[in-house]
């Protein structure tokens, strides 16, 4: 083993072949998790990723409904997008407005035409 190849083959992670094998190890397990962890993560997000284009061909969103007073009960419901704007006209709580303000920002930012759907319901 060639000492010189081998800090050059770990690079500017050197400073690693001073720390203690404990160290490492839980340093190993550690970041397996975390990768774990991305690896759902990233998952998830390219399957709603996929679903939302589907609804989207469709002309379909998604909206959470929250249940008045309470931010812990909600539900993903699925529907036409002037539906979902009369849905979500209903709640008046501070917290059912700002759920309101955000889904037509991401329903704007997706395309939608926010404005003239409201007039079809």
């Amino acid at each position: 083993m060639n000492i010189l190849s081998m800090i050059h083959e770990i690079g500017e992670d050197a400073d690693l072949l001073t720390r203690s094998d404990e160290w490492l190890d839980s340093q190993r397990r550690y970041i397996s998790v975390q990768m774990s962890e991305l690896a759902d993560e990233l998952g998830a997000i390219l399957t709603a990723q996929k679903y939302k284009t589907k609804l989207q061909e469709k002309n379909l969103v998604a909206i959470i409904e929250m249940e008045p007073n309470s931010v812990v009960d909600a539900v993903v419901k699925v529907m036409p997008l002037p539906d979902a704007i009369g849905q979500l006209d209903k709640f008046t709580s501070p917290v059912g407005k700002l759920n309101k303000e955000a889904q037509h920002k991401n329903w704007e930012d997706d395309g939608y035409d926010v404005q003239a759907s409201s007039f079809l319901r």
